[in-house]
């Protein structure tokens, strides 16, 4: 069972996160295996990671956010989060990873700041 979802428009690729807590160590495992498939073939040159669904997510889903955010920058990829909650978000502050993201509250507002790059 795929924990994302996605779709793509020539200019930005927009992967959605399905399940609501990505809590365990497999699951993590899986998401990033399955988000970085997504970006080693994407033609598009903007992505868009969409939390919308997701209630709960461990610190060690951070950490793959990280080296997702690396290999973008290798790929010259623009990348940019959306949909994180008010807990989620409480968590990124207080690593400072809020610093390091470009993080919007929608998926239209992170593809339209993505555009405007």
């Amino acid at each position: 069972m795929s924990h994302i979802a996605s779709h793509a428009d020539g200019k930005v690729l927009v992967i959605q996160y399905t399940q609501s807590r990505i809590l365990d160590e497999t699951t993590i495992g899986t998401v990033a295996n399955e988000v970085n498939a997504l970006i080693d073939k994407t033609q598009d040159p903007n992505v868009v990671l969409d939390f919308s669904k997701v209630a709960f997510m461990s610190s060690s889903m951070l950490g793959q956010l990280v080296k997702l955010h690396k290999k973008c920058k290798q790929y010259k990829i623009n990348l940019a989060l959306c949909g994180i909650t008010k807990d989620i978000m409480e968590v990124f502050k207080m690593t400072r990873l809020h610093k390091r993201f470009n993080i919007q509250p929608t998926i239209d507002k992170a593809r339209d700041s993505l555009l405007k790059l």
